[in-house]
């Protein structure tokens, strides 16, 4: 009889085939049928253009200028979804304080390019999956309750495995968020 995986195991096999990649906000506005909610194109460094991404953020930062060309990581195969007529096409990772009271965007480390993958630790890195995949497979929900940031702000999965860019250079939180949940 096959032993069932634990969680952290589905996690480590899940983790790799997640999108992240770095993109820049290009355009961020007020969402016209949703104050509370930001409309941002991102660069991702795709042919086509930005994507356009969904932030439910309006309650953290007070008007869409702050998050203005910020270089954030962008969950790109995420199950597209409609809120309030806006098609997002991915998913921008935030960080949380442990009561939920803060909550800021994580954004690349200086000098990181759009449309660099991130990959995790010493994971293996795989080809992504399809965003279809990642919804039937519930890739998301698999990883969730395993990222966050350590005592020293560092994004980890695992809370062993590093969230890194290509150069091997480590993404870390805003100050003053350390072990902190990350979604």
């Amino acid at each position: 009889m096959a032993t069932r995986p634990t969680p952290e195991q589905e996690c480590a096999q899940a983790v790799p085939r997640l999108d992240v990649r770095v993109g820049k906000v290009v355009n961020c506005e007020v969402h016209a049928n949703a104050p509370g909610c930001y409309c941002a194109d991102i660069d991702i460094g795709e042919k086509t253009g930005p994507i356009q991404v969904a932030l439910e953020l309006g309650k953290f930062y007070n008007t869409p200028d702050l998050i203005q060309d910020k270089t954030v990581l962008v969950l790109v195969n995420a199950p597209k979804r409609v809120i309030r007529g806006f098609r997002s096409h991915g998913h921008v990772l935030c960080v949380a304080s442990p009561d939920f009271s803060r909550r800021a965007v994580l954004e690349a480390p200086a000098g990181a390019t759009n449309g660099d993958r991130v990959h995790f630790g010493n994971l293996p890195q795989v080809e992504a999956a399809q965003s279809s995949a990642v919804k039937e497979e519930g890739l998301v929900m698999k990883v969730l309750r395993f990222l966050n940031t350590d005592a020293n702000g560092v994004a980890t999965v695992l809370e062993e495995h590093a969230f890194m860019l290509p150069d091997n250079r480590v993404v870390t939180a805003p100050p003053g968020l350390p072990n902190s949940p990350i979604g």
